[in-house]
């Protein structure tokens, strides 16, 4: 079968048309004979077809059996809109625009603007955008967006916070020089306290000291610790009190009264006999008149002073106020490790073991806060330095975990039997209105049973371990008051944390990153095709 668009090159041409004689025109008023009308049907277009159109007006005939009706798929899909890209597309757009401008093909211009916008965002630039598009989209209703944007605001958030952590002196930093240490021999029981021989070697440097005071100078001044003693903001030691320190005061003033000239060795034997006080008021008195003597020396009458230089005067200043200072640090620092050893000891003996963290916390409390009229362990300690004693017991987290404990009866105790035998019950019945079997939901209600009080036993040593920890930490801080350790930090300064500058380092590449992800996912999700 031939169809309408095949050619026969080689068949013979048609025959011409024959040609008829033209007819004579008929008599007016009759018929022309030459004009012949046709009555032929409306042409239809062909049935079936997904091209065909029908500009007729009229009602489309009905279709055939068997036939496709192609119209109910060749509907408008979707809607011209205006567009309206969001601060990161725009710069997408600039960049593809900036490259096409110098010749580059638009695919591969829109490649590399797009790759260039990525690189930009694993820097502040990233933030900046999320930024711009944080308002694009809470403008426009767009809250998942939004909320996505936000995450990739926060490396500019991060940027701020350590911008003012630079300007006030707050980086995060990591501390190279070493805290000086305090060891004890478990075998001997020997002290190994870097402080105190530090301050034992500054010491010794102040009785070598080639000063030499006038006679009288001694008793004097052992008269003037004697009254001073007794004065109530000095601890109102009297006599009575305190009759060790105050006979030995007045037996040294006997013996360098006269023309006895006294040296800085003097003053340094005095100062240590005043200090090996152990027993009663003695053992708060000495160390307050081994104070005034250090006073003394540091700042002496020009009138006692019979030979010495400002020179040398002012080496003994530096050494005592070094060997004050180590020597405070050393015996605060000791007298607070040993009363968080002795909390511990105690706690450990009694019962589960379980209440280090209150004992410890207890005591450090006691210390920093002294009873009205009491004596003061650690009259040496500095203000910041109680408050951090103070602040041990008061975290957050650790307050937390150790109420979850007592809720959970981590402390042993009947309290964690009946606890754990309510949760049991609960669980036994629970999985009994489950429809789980009784021999099943009995073993898993005896294994929650058990449980329970395990939880909250770990919860309180949780709670033990963040205690004790931060009453170390409080003791390094104390020892880090210390002239020692600022000799070594300044030998040795501080550093910028690395892990901060890592932690920041991911934060700013990660964020927009996953901004950017999680967008496409939740357009993929939430967002129609024809609205994205």
């Amino acid at each position: 079968m031939a169809g309408m668009f095949d050619e026969d090159l080689e068949a013979p041409a048609p025959a011409a048309p024959t040609v008829l004689p033209p007819m004579a025109a008929p008599p007016v008023g009759t018929p022309d004979p030459r004009r012949v009308i046709i009555a032929t049907p409306p042409v239809q277009p062909p049935q079936g077809n997904m091209f065909e159109e029908d500009i007729s007006g009229g009602s489309a005939p009905p279709l055939p059996p068997g036939a496709v009706d192609w119209s109910k798929y060749n509907q408008p899909f979707g809607e011209i809109k205006k567009d309206d890209p969001n601060v990161t597309e725009r710069a997408r757009r600039v960049g593809q625009d900036v490259l096409m401008s110098g010749g580059m093909e638009p695919y591969r211009a829109r490649h590399l603007s797009e790759g260039a916008i990525g690189i930009a965002g694993a820097t502040p630039m990233g933030s900046l955008l999320s930024a711009g598009d944080l308002g694009y989209d809470v403008k426009r209703g767009n809250w998942g967006h939004a909320a996505l944007d936000a995450v990739g605001v926060l490396p500019l958030a991060l940027q701020a916070r350590r911008g003012v952590q630079v300007l006030r002196g707050e980086l995060p930093t990591v501390r190279m020089a070493d805290t000086p240490t305090r060891t004890v021999d478990p075998r001997t029981g020997a002290v190994d306290d870097e402080l105190l021989g530090s301050a034992r070697g500054h010491y010794g440097a102040v009785a070598r000291s080639p000063v030499v005071f006038h006679p009288g100078t001694m008793p004097n001044v052992t008269d003037a610790m004697r009254m001073a003693l007794q004065q109530p903001q000095f601890g109102a030691f009297t006599p009575e009190a305190a009759q060790g320190v105050h006979a030995l005061l007045e037996r040294w003033g006997q013996d360098f009264a006269g023309h006895r000239v006294a040296t800085p060795h003097d003053f340094d034997v005095l100062r240590q006999q005043l200090r090996k006080f152990t027993d009663g008021a003695d053992s708060s008195a000495g160390p307050r008149a081994a104070d005034f003597i250090d006073q003394f020396l540091s700042n002496p009458p020009r009138a006692s002073v019979l030979r010495g230089t400002p020179q040398e005067l002012g080496a003994i200043r530096g050494h005592l106020e070094d060997a004050r200072g180590d020597y405070r640090a050393g015996k605060t620092s000791e007298t607070v490790e040993y009363s968080v050893d002795r909390a511990g000891t105690k706690a450990g003996a009694a019962n589960s073991g379980l209440n280090v963290g209150n004992k410890t916390q207890q005591a450090l409390t006691d210390l920093a806060n002294p009873p009205p009229g009491g004596y003061d362990k650690i009259f040496g300690a500095t203000y910041p330095e109680k408050q951090s004693l103070n602040a041990v017991g008061q975290d957050w987290l650790t307050n937390k975990a150790r109420y979850l404990s007592n809720r959970m009866g981590g402390g042993g105790g009947f309290t964690g039997t009946f606890g754990g035998g309510i949760a049991g019950h609960t669980v036994n019945s629970l999985l009994g209105s489950w429809g789980v079997d009784p021999i099943t939901a009995t073993g898993v209600g005896m294994t929650a049973g058990w449980a329970y009080p395990k939880v909250g036993e770990a919860f309180r040593r949780v709670a033990n371990e963040r205690t004790v920890r931060a009453a170390d930490e409080a003791i390094d801080a104390i020892r880090r008051n210390s002239p020692l350790y600022r000799a070594r930090e300044a030998a040795a300064p501080d550093i910028a944390d690395p892990q901060a500058m890592l932690r920041d380092a991911i934060a700013y590449a990660m964020m927009p990153q996953l901004k950017d992800q999680a967008g496409d996912a939740w357009d993929r999700l939430h967002v129609p095709y024809e609205n994205r």
